[in-house]
């Protein structure tokens, strides 16, 4: 096969791929995750559901691909709106929180909480949402790992899928109940960033009490 046929073969893969997951956005949209099935993403994408099944074997992995996406687009409007702080604890607390707020109001990011089978390999670091990851929180972590406020015993991939993971139950969290900002912030740190932490680098805690007209403070 000639270099001009292997560029048009690798087009047109790519260019069906990509139909297949537009289709999907419009029949998630129209029938919800839950409903959406393979044949409804053939129909309408034109394509037969073998077509389907050559470029995503499991409906679960059309919602792991079009997750990708919404990752990306979530994560390019963070760039534009996190501020790094002088601490690591701080920097990652304060991520993680507009992350999950984010990730809160999009219904395919949400929706991830359905699929047992995403939730099993989202922390894979073979996946490519694990190296979606990776590339997303590396400048912050490979900054705090150079100048050793991260844990000793812990290596960067083992960091990242812990992150994910505590993504996916932050998620589970703020669905079930109302919590104010600092009350998450608060959680987030207790409960997601310490653990990753340099014992010498970890701040003192400082408490979340609430009043009795139901205000954070």
């Amino acid at each position: 096969m000639s270099p001009r046929s292997s560029k048009s073969a690798a087009n047109s893969t790519t260019d069906t791929a990509t139909r297949v997951i537009e289709a999907a956005y419009r029949c998630f949209e129209r029938y919800g995750l839950a409903k959406t099935t393979m044949e409804d993403i053939a129909s309408a994408a034109g394509v037969t559901r073998a077509t389907v099944y050559k470029y995503y074997p499991s409906r679960e992995q059309v919602l792991a691909r079009i997750v990708e996406l919404e990752i990306a687009k979530v994560n390019e409007d963070l760039r534009r709106r996190f501020v790094r702080r002088a601490h690591i604890e701080d920097s990652l607390t304060d991520c993680l929180l507009l992350v999950i707020r984010a990730a809160a109001q999009n219904p395919y990011l949400r929706g991830t909480l359905q699929s047992i089978e995403y939730l099993s390999t989202a922390a894979d670091r073979s996946s490519p949402v694990h190296r979606q990851q990776r590339q997303w929180w590396s400048s912050l972590l490979d900054d705090a790992a150079k100048a050793g406020e991260l844990a000793a015993d812990l290596d960067m991939d083992e960091i990242v899928s812990w992150l994910t993971l505590s993504e996916q139950m932050l998620l589970i969290k703020v669905d079930a109940v109302t919590i104010s900002d600092a009350e998450l912030r608060r959680f987030i740190r207790r409960m997601v960033v310490l653990p990753l932490l340099a014992r010498s680098t970890a701040k003192p805690a400082r408490a979340v009490t609430t009043s009795k007209a139901g205000r954070t403070r």
